[in-house]
C-alpha cells in the first residue's frame, strides 16, 4: 500500500485533482482532500501514513497558509498512474515551500542597535565599533538534474494475520549403532 500526497495552490485545482482520480476509478473513501478549515491533527494523521515528519510538517503549514493538501491510499500498480495524474495540476513542490517556510518564519535575535551609514555601508554599534563589510563574489558554473513536480510517494507495509491448516508429514528415522 502507498501513500500519495501532494500539496496544490488553492482548492478549486486540488478539487480538480480529486475529480480526475475519480473519473480514473479511484474510490472516494481512499482519496482525502485537506484544507484550512480542515486541517486538525493534520501533521500526526500524515505520520501515521507513513510521511516523513519532516515533510509531514511542511505539508501542515502549506495548508495552514491556504493550500490544499490530498493524500491517497493506493496499490503499488496504481501508482504510477495517480502519480501522473497529480503531477498535471503541477503540485507545490514540498522542498522548495519547507525552504520558503523556514526563512520566513525564522526568529531574529534580539541585536544591539547599530547606526549604518549608507554611503560607505559601515555600521557603528552602541559600543563604537565600526563593522565594515567584506564583499566576495564567487560564481560555480555547472548544470543538475532537478526532479519536478511535488507529488511524494511514501510506501506503508500492514500485517494481515493468516490461519490456514496445513498437513505436516511425520518421518522417522531409526540409527542403529555399527558392529
Amino acid at each position: 500500500m502507498k501513500t500519495i500526497v501532494g500539496l496544490y495552490q488553492d482548492r478549486e485545482t486540488a478539487s480538480e485533482v480529486v475529480q480526475e482520480l475519480v473519473n480514473y476509478g479511484l474510490s472516494q473513501d481512499i482519496i482525502s482532500l485537506v484544507t484550512n478549515n480542515s486541517a486538525s491533527n493534520l501533521r500526526e494523521t500524515l505520520i501515521a501514513d507513513g510521511v516523513v515528519a519532516t515533510e509531514a510538517q511542511a505539508y501542515a503549514e502549506g495548508v495552514r497558509q491556504g493550500g490544499s493538501l490530498i493524500s491517497v491510499q493506493v496499490d503499488d500498480d496504481e501508482t504510477n498512474d495517480v502519480v501522473e495524474i497529480m503531477n498535471r495540476y503541477r503540485p507545490l513542490d514540498i522542498h522548495n515551500q519547507s525552504a520558503a517556510l523556514k526563512s520566513t518564519t525564522q526568529r531574529v535575535a534580539d541585536k544591539p542597535s547599530t547606526k549604518v551609514d549608507s554611503k560607505s555601508k559601515q555600521s557603528v554599534n552602541e559600543q563604537g565599533d565600526v563593522n565594515i563589510p567584506i564583499v566576495e563574489e564567487e560564481l560555480t558554473v555547472g548544470k543538475r538534474q532537478v526532479d519536478q513536480g511535488g507529488i511524494r510517494v511514501h510506501t506503508r507495509i500492514e500485517e494481515q494475520p493468516v490461519e490456514q491448516q496445513v498437513t505436516l508429514h511425520k518421518e522417522e528415522v531409526n540409527v542403529e549403532p555399527a558392529q
